[in-house]
């Protein structure tokens, strides 16, 4: 999915020239402070590929100017070579762009004026990069005081925090694609991530914000090659044949084995309402979510509520360390072949946590319910 954003229809060819932009031209002036005298590479990315297309030599001061021809607003980059340090650059035809940035670290210090589209992606990745310093800072957190005192009581406070996070870049990402829907600056917004296999949208619980963005952007960017990738995956996932794990659909059967061995299947669960969970010691969403569960578990059982927890951990003693530690008492299977899991496989599982709720006869009821969600619907099916 992460490759639509990189989808573009037509090559541009860029040179260098003057300072005046015309209608079907842009302008970048920059300076780049400790980068004196150096090149910067200018790329567009195109299915997944970046394709430099030229370079600019910053002077003594570190300044450059760039001219480059463009139809219609589209993506560019500009990265200092053989590194992951870049600008993007959301041009459109007769800007004039002001960019500013430190060498030593172009993506969290570049500043951009003079292009809309440009701005508010710059704006996108300032929230977003304080939301991925927010979680780096639990992690140090964590690793400074798990000496210190009780280490389950410091992991759940932490994990809530995480939560939290999450939460708030969401709850961002929504107000900036409800205004912005018509600039291509929301279509970035749609596949932000804080940590790897984690995104903040899903495509079938969000599909509202993926069809506000191609609503948005196809009248205004009806030959960009980015907006037909998106349309592109919204048609292909509404006409696509009902997948696993759909509501209404009752889902395949898995037989695992234990922390002890013993082989156990889901079916044999069936006749219970039962919460099929995808998680790891790993994943701190899951680990963060573990509490709700556990409260669940504890108010439900009684009444034929039970979780089938899969772990797509790799080693034995991570898992049922987690499992201890979090006093998470339930089934719980794994093959520890991490996201190679025949489970996951077998369920189309790319993020976690990723769960389903089921009915008696192990039909879906619902999808990824989390945090007060799952009280909800547990307190509609059991009746308080």
């Amino acid at each position: 999915m992460r490759k639509i954003l990189f989808m573009l229809a037509i090559g541009v060819l860029l040179y260098s020239c003057g300072n005046n932009a015309g209608d079907n031209e842009f302008v970048v002036n920059g300076t780049i402070s400790n980068f004196a005298e150096k090149d910067l590479i200018i790329n567009k990315v195109d299915n997944g590929q970046l394709l430099p297309l030229d370079s600019v030599r910053t002077d003594k001061d570190g300044k450059f100017t760039y001219k480059g021809e463009i139809e219609f607003t589209d993506y560019y980059l500009l990265m200092i070579p053989q590194t992951n340090s870049y600008i993007q650059l959301l041009p459109s035809g007769g800007e004039e762009l002001i960019v500013t940035a430190d060498g030593a670290d172009l993506n969290k210090t570049y500043k951009v004026s003079g292009s809309v589209h440009s701005e508010l992606l710059q704006e996108l990745n300032y929230v977003h990069y304080k939301h991925i310093a927010r979680v780096d800072s639990l992690g140090q957190i964590y690793r400074t005081q798990m000496e210190s005192g009780n280490v389950d009581s410091l992991r759940a406070q932490l994990d809530k925090i995480y939560t939290e996070i999450v939460t708030s870049e969401k709850n961002y990402l929504k107000a900036f694609i409800d205004k912005n829907s018509s600039s291509l600056a929301s279509l970035f917004a749609l596949y932000q991530q804080l940590a790897p296999r984690q995104p903040i949208f899903d495509l079938s619980e969000d599909m509202e914000y993926f069809e506000k963005v191609a609503a948005g952007l196809t009248p205004v960017l009806p030959n960009s090659g980015l907006v037909k990738g998106l349309n592109d995956l919204i048609d292909q996932t509404k006409n696509a044949p009902m997948q696993v794990g759909m509501e209404g659909t009752t889902v395949p059967d898995i037989e695992l084995a234990d922390p002890s061995g013993k082989m156990i299947k889901l079916s044999s669960l069936k006749g219970k309402y039962v919460l099929l969970d995808f998680w790891a010691a790993w994943c701190r969403p899951c680990r963060g979510e573990n509490p709700n569960l556990v409260e669940n578990y504890k108010k439900y059982k009684k009444d034929g509520f039970e979780i089938f927890q899969v772990s797509l951990d790799k080693t034995k003693e991570d898992w049922v360390e987690a499992i201890k530690k979090d006093k998470l008492d339930w089934v719980h299977v794994s093959d520890l072949q991490y996201w190679q899991s025949a489970a996951a496989q077998a369920y189309g599982i790319s993020s976690i946590p990723a769960s389903y709720l089921l009915d008696k006869d192990g039909k879906v009821i619902a999808r990824n319910l989390r945090g007060a969600a799952l009280g909800q619907k547990l307190s509609e099916i059991f009746g308080h």
